[in-house]
């Protein structure tokens, strides 16, 4: 029987996310009883940062290699190998400037930028892991162009897990001998994760089987018109150099774009907090309802929707190999199925979520804000769920510039609720950004 390479990267992708997610659910409920909802607010405000350092360092690089070698056939493994090596290079030497930036100037970020004195601490801790996510992305994006989904999803599970341990080891063994716990603890969790998918990602490329990255001596160590070792060294140059600019001229707008967009992600961010004080809200409120909205609410809106990225990151390079080769009807056909089936199960979810909110918000997170915003949150899913794949494959077309206009629109739109909505009506101005954003990218999309 012959495998669908979509399908079966899907569900194994699949899989994995919805382990990782599940375990990452369990994580928040440990997180909002340890530290509460007003740290969880805390914690959160270093996402933007974060984001804002990935979008530079490793999202237009994972892309554009993802579909460097979606385009290349089996028989040209040494391209592919040294396309690797430059996203490589490139990310890991950006994410390592941006690592040292933050930890220089880690003070004015918190009290400049985030407005917030307590998240100091986490930028310094936070940004040790910004080298070994670029490494991280850089291998999931050579695996997943090859549509091989076993391997990044081991190593996004295996960073999960360690991740959730060693923080709730952190905690319990901070309780039992008498010291409070840190919000320290949470991101010192997620750079032990990311060390140790580092090393799954290292372990796999060389012990992989026919995935792995051993390079046979007549490949390269030997090849065929070299006859002195400064002509060998310049073989090893040249497809090195070819790939670096094949990368920079995909990844570079990518990059740009994403950048464009974290910015104004992260001045939403920061914005919430603020505007929900102009409302009347007092400095611990308005944390709680930030941390309750982005730690709980958001996330659990997005936990049935294990499905939908990894979906998404299989249809890229599919999509980008029959753009290729110019197999439009196979990708008319992709679209519509894809939409279909979407469209069907963000129906499924909304109700769900409805049905259930007041059970997940007070009982399993005993937080009764959550409930409330979740049940006002689910009918959204239908539209997150389809806007995702459909920015998937609009990337996998090489089409850029028109996703990044449609989620800057999309935030953009947010934006205006965030600074003229919530000041006036509370956090229900931000639900119904959200709405509207949604609404307008699913029409631009299908457009």
């Amino acid at each position: 029987m012959k495998k669908h390479p979509i399908l079966t990267g899907t569900l194994i992708l699949s899989a994995a996310g919805f382990l990782s997610r599940l375990i990452g659910f369990l994580y928040r409920i440990y997180l909002s009883r340890t530290f509460g909802a007003q740290a969880v607010g805390v914690l959160q405000m270093t996402a933007p940062v974060t984001a804002m350092v990935m979008a530079v360092s490793c999202s237009g690089i994972q892309t554009a290699l993802s579909k460097r070698i979606a385009e290349l056939d089996d028989s040209q493994q040494r391209l592919k190998k040294s396309y690797l090596l430059a996203s490589l290079f490139i990310s890991v030497s950006i994410s390592t400037i941006l690592a040292l930036f933050i930890r220089h100037y880690s003070s004015a970020l918190a009290n400049g930028y985030l407005q917030e004195a307590q998240t100091e601490a986490l930028l310094n801790i936070l940004a040790i892991s910004f080298p070994l996510s670029a490494v991280h992305s850089c291998f999931a994006g050579y695996w997943l162009g090859q549509q091989k989904a076993k391997m990044p999803a081991f190593c996004q599970l295996f960073e999960q897990l360690v991740r959730v341990t060693t923080v709730i080891f952190l905690c319990e063994f901070s309780k039992a001998g008498g010291s409070a716990v840190s919000l320290r603890f949470a991101v010192i969790g997620s750079a032990a994760g990311e060390f140790v998918a580092v090393c799954a990602c290292l372990f796999c490329a060389i012990f992989g089987g026919s995935n792995s990255l051993q390079i046979s001596k007549r490949e390269y160590l030997q090849p065929e018109h070299s006859h002195t070792p400064i002509v060998s060294h310049m073989e090893h140059l040249q497809p090195f150099r070819f790939c670096m600019r094949n990368l920079f001229s995909m990844a570079a707008p990518l990059s740009l774009n994403r950048l464009s967009l974290n910015f104004l992600q992260s001045v939403e961010a920061v914005r919430i907090p603020l505007s929900l004080r102009l409302y009347g809200c007092t400095d611990a409120e308005a944390l709680t309802i930030y941390g309750i909205l982005t730690g709980i609410a958001l996330p659990v809106l997005f936990f049935p929707g294990a499905f939908i990225g990894p979906f998404s990151q299989m249809l890229l390079p599919t999509v980008s190999q029959a753009h290729s080769r110019k197999e439009y009807g196979r990708i008319r056909t992709i679209m519509i199925n894809t939409s279909f089936i979407l469209v069907f199960l963000g129906v499924f979810c909304s109700l769900a979520l409805f049905l259930f909110a007041d059970f997940l918000g007070n009982v399993i997170f005993q937080e009764p804000l959550a409930a409330g915003y979740i049940r006002s949150l689910c009918l959204l899913c239908p539209l997150l769920y389809l806007n995702q794949v459909l920015s998937g494959i609009l990337q996998g077309l090489g089409d850029a510039f028109g996703v990044f206009f449609i989620n800057t629109f999309s935030v953009f739109l947010r934006l205006c609720f965030v600074f003229f909505s919530i000041p006036q009506i509370g956090i229900r101005g931000y639900f119904y950004g959200l709405l509207f954003a949604q609404l307008s990218a699913a029409v631009f999309f299908c457009v």
